[in-house]
């Protein structure tokens, strides 16, 4: 592990960065998607060599549909400590525009819109009609004739935002994730009726939101640890499924596992819900039901947001990274104090207040983007060159 910003090998400038738990990827400015990290549920993209099985279908809680269907066989996957490029299918090679990546799954959006997904499909997450995993990207019919402008992937569901303001979801629903009135597993896209003009989504694991064209933020799901910023605190069982209002005039949202964040037009950070580890920043570790506005140190513009597993990321206008939450694995690259001690502690112990993020080899260098993940990060520099 790394407790500082470290480069990372990949040929060419990168348009984006996406950590999803224990995967990572990136897209150059060729079009080509790059991924590396865990691969034991094919989350990679890509077909691994060694010995074919078929694979094993877990139970889940939800009934599914028998299919007569023949399953296809995929070789074991394996885990990738550095940057490959996905080759298959070759209609997506050097025209990937974005990519989302969740616990186990992932999706691709190619130039013209269209979307591949990738991964495990036991909840029917990838869209595609079942629940089989695929190891390569596939095309989703369900969204033919439909440009996909952005996407995301939580904890075995899928959302995409499309070019006309319509928002599709599918997967396992059964914490309201899906924005529809009922619970159950969508096995392919399904509009989200109560939605329309977006332009951005996000997912948490089982909570999700959107922007709209006027900087409208709407929230659905899981409200455990106040996590849709409502005022309220619901337990299980008492999930909002109809997308509602928490915010206006934000330009970024993000969705972590079970706490959210918003930057505003005019580059104000707000964070909500689960406040395990200090990861809203606030000072301390108790939950917050509403928007709470972070200051980073310095009080500077912030410019972008990433909501981690336990921790947060904020980029600033001006370059700087800042990072707060929970210090294991020494995700939050910072030395010094310890966590609301004041006196001197680990780089690997909690942060309940954003610092500033420590690049050893140069403290100068300049950010345009920042990814947050379970125990790790990716960022770009103004140069390119990406950092982990």
């Amino acid at each position: 592990m790394a407790s500082s910003p470290s480069p990372v090998a990949i040929a060419g400038s990168a348009t984006q960065i996406v950590c999803g738990e224990h995967v990572s990827a990136v897209v150059t400015e060729d079009g080509e998607l790059h991924t590396f990290g865990r691969g034991d549920t094919w989350q990679l993209g890509r077909r691994a060599g060694g010995r074919r099985r078929r694979q094993e279908q877990e139970e889940t809680e939800e009934e599914t549909e028998e299919t007569e269907e023949e399953e296809e066989e995929l070789d074991d996957p394996e885990h990738c400590f550095h940057p490959q490029r996905v080759t298959e299918p070759a209609s997506l090679r050097g025209c990937v525009a974005s990519v989302a990546l969740g616990a186990d799954h992932g999706v691709a959006v190619d130039t013209g819109g269209r979307l591949f997904a990738f991964g495990r499909g036991s909840f029917s997450q990838l869209g595609l009609g079942d629940a089989r995993d695929r190891a390569r990207p596939t095309l989703v019919e369900g969204l033919r004739g439909k440009a996909v402008v952005s996407a995301a992937c939580g904890w075995r569901f899928t959302l995409a935002a499309c070019a006309n303001g319509e928002v599709f979801s599918w997967g396992a629903g059964s914490a309201g994730q899906l924005g529809h009135p009922s619970r159950l597993r969508r096995r392919v896209p399904t509009k989200i009726e109560a939605l329309a003009d977006a332009v951005a989504v996000s997912a948490g694991e089982t909570h999700a939101m959107a922007m709209d064209a006027a900087g409208a933020v709407y929230v659905w799901g899981s409200n455990q640890h106040g996590r849709l910023g409502l005022g309220e605190v619901d337990e299980w069982g008492a999930e909002r499924t109809t997308p509602t209002v928490v915010a206006s005039v934000p330009a970024r949202i993000s969705a972590g596992n079970r706490h959210s964040a918003c930057v505003t037009r005019s580059g104000v950070l707000y964070t909500w819900g689960c406040n395990a580890d200090g990861r809203l920043g606030l000072g301390t570790t108790r939950d917050a039901c509403t928007p709470q506005r972070i200051a980073l140190p310095g009080k500077p513009t912030v410019a972008t947001v990433a909501c981690g597993v336990a921790h947060t990321l904020a980029l600033s206008a001006a370059g700087r990274i800042f990072a707060w939450g929970s210090g294991k694995s020494g995700r939050l690259g910072v030395g010094g104090s310890g966590s609301g001690s004041g006196g001197a502690g680990s780089e690997h112990e909690n942060r309940l207040s954003p610092a500033p993020v420590v690049v050893a080899s140069d403290p100068q260098m300049r950010f345009v983007d920042v990814a947050a993940g379970s125990n790790h990060n990716l960022a770009v520099q103004d140069t390119g060159k990406v950092m982990a």
